[in-house]
């Protein structure tokens, strides 16, 4: 999936591409202090991918791991990470929510992870 920029608010919690698209399903979205446990099926350009999956937003950052399910082709299990780069134009919600950029696959965890 690469790395890619979005701006994170209240309404829009789930830092994943199309997350906030007319086309996307949400199926579950949990939010429990800084996390958010999720299930959303994407439509984009007639592709449909489910994920699955929990993040956590802590200072200027946000890690997690979800699974991502196409309509064609394998699972994958991915892991993200991001971190805040500016004040989004959007209501802030405990200052965690601005301009992410976050990228999936080969994060290392620490120990302590969500």
């Amino acid at each position: 999936m690469g790395d890619w920029e979005m701006c994170i608010s209240e309404k829009n919690v789930i830092p994943i591409p199309g997350a906030d698209l007319p086309s996307c399903k949400i199926t579950k979205k949990e939010i429990s202090g800084c996390s958010v446990t999720f299930d959303i099926t994407t439509d984009i350009g007639g592709q449909k991918t489910r994920y699955q999956g929990k993040v956590a937003y802590q200072g200027g950052s946000v890690k997690g791991e979800y699974t991502a399910q196409p309509s064609t082709g394998p699972k994958l299990d991915l892991k993200m990470s991001g971190k805040r780069l500016a004040q989004c134009k959007c209501r802030v919600l405990r200052s965690l929510f601005a301009l992410w950029k976050g990228g999936t696959l080969g994060w290392p965890f620490p120990q302590d992870r969500p």
